[in-house]
This record gives structure tokens, C-alpha cells and sequence, in this order.
């Protein structure tokens, strides 16, 4: 039974201490944590807010059980029961509450939404250079598969779209380059993501061609 007296004030001061290390921690790093970005600095205050208000609640009860079970003046306990006082850490979590969702609202959602738009701004340019660019492009995926082409390589190939998707780009193949050639263009496209050089390529009319 005493075990029992001793640990319910003392794991308040466990938790005082536990969250003063993360509380100094938070402080130590946020230079650091800052230079992540938004979301990052948005999450520390949330963080920090809420090592804050489990900083007071754990106080707050802390005193309280450890004065009501005599280790300190029981003025202590008499006092903070008092049913003023005894709202304090709830009026705490309300408070702790608004700030983050005023957190969340003011920078995480902005932020979110500039990031977006953003990347959404990055794809559309991206999309254009594909798109517009004088040089063929064949996308495929790991298996060798053509799963995209842009204008240019139409242009040049005589093959539309949908007939390239689907199909291997052997079907450029010329058979005018080593079987080391093909090796070495493979080999950078899976090392490097992919290749660019001069290669001998067929049309969808059997005419060779002499493309980068």
C-alpha cells in the first residue's frame, strides 16, 4: 500500500522530468528544426505547446498528491483543490487546444496549400518542355516498356502515341549497333535513370535514320 501512496505523486515528477529533457531538447534544436521548413516549425510549436501544458498539469497534480500524501505541507493540496484553482489545468488544455488548432490554421494549412500549387506549377513547366521539346523522348518503364513518347519522337519516327505505348523500343531498332551498344544504353538508363547519344534508328517505314 505504501509502494502505491509513494508512486501516484511520484510519477508526476517523473513525467515534470521526463518532459523537461524533451522541453530542453525542443529548445536546443530549433535552430536546427527551422531550417526544415514550415511544416517542421508548425509541428515544434505544436509540440512545444503541448510540453507546456503537460509541463503545468503535471505540476499542478504533482503538488497536489504529493501534499495530500504528507510529503509536503498539506496547505498545499488544501489550496489547490480548491474548485477555482481545480479548473486551472483544464482551462490550460483549452488554451493549449485553440493554439494549435491556430497553429494548424494560420501556418500548417497556407503553407500546405503554397506547396501544392507549387509543385503543381513545377509539373505544368515540366509538362511543357516535354511536350515542346525538339528532341524525341521515350519514357518507359523498369521492364523496358514504352509508356510515354512527346511529339518530337512522333515526328520523327513516323510511330504515333498509341502505337509506341505498350510496345519495346526495339522497335527503333535499326540493327545497324552491337549488341554492346544496346548493352551500354541499357545499362545507363537503369544506373543513371537515363541516356542520351547518337544511335541509328528506323522508322515506321523501315527508312534508317542517324537521331541523337
Amino acid at each position: 500500500m505504501l509502494f502505491f501512496e509513494i508512486m501516484r505523486p511520484a510519477s508526476y515528477w517523473i513525467l515534470i522530468v521526463l518532459w523537461l529533457i524533451i522541453f530542453a531538447f525542443y529548445l536546443k534544436n530549433y535552430k536546427q528544426l527551422k531550417a526544415f521548413g514550415g511544416f517542421t516549425v508548425v509541428m515544434f510549436a505544436i509540440l512545444t505547446i503541448d510540453a507546456i501544458r503537460t509541463l503545468f498539469e503535471s505540476i499542478y497534480y504533482g503538488l497536489y498528491f504529493t501534499s495530500e500524501h504528507g510529503f509536503i505541507p498539506i496547505f498545499i493540496a488544501n489550496t489547490l483543490s480548491n474548485p477555482a484553482l481545480w479548473l486551472l489545468p483544464k482551462i490550460v488544455n483549452i488554451v493549449a487546444a485553440l493554439l494549435i488548432i491556430f497553429c494548424i490554421q494560420s501556418r500548417w494549412v497556407p503553407e500546405r496549400i503554397q506547396t501544392i500549387e507549387k509543385s503543381d506549377r513545377e509539373k505544368r513547366l515540366a509538362s511543357n518542355v516535354y511536350a515542346y521539346l525538339s528532341e524525341g523522348i521515350t519514357i518507359t518503364d523498369t521492364e523496358g516498356t514504352i509508356i510515354d513518347v512527346n511529339p518530337a519522337f512522333t515526328e520523327i519516327t513516323g510511330f504515333s502515341r498509341d502505337e509506341a505505348i505498350g510496345n519495346n523500343p526495339r522497335i527503333l531498332k535499326s540493327g545497324r549497333q552491337s549488341s554492346e551498344f544496346y548493352k551500354g544504353m541499357w545499362h545507363a538508363l537503369k544506373t543513371d535513370g537515363h541516356w542520351r547519344g547518337r544511335s541509328g534508328i528506323r522508322e515506321k517505314m523501315g527508312k534508317f535514320m542517324r537521331k541523337y
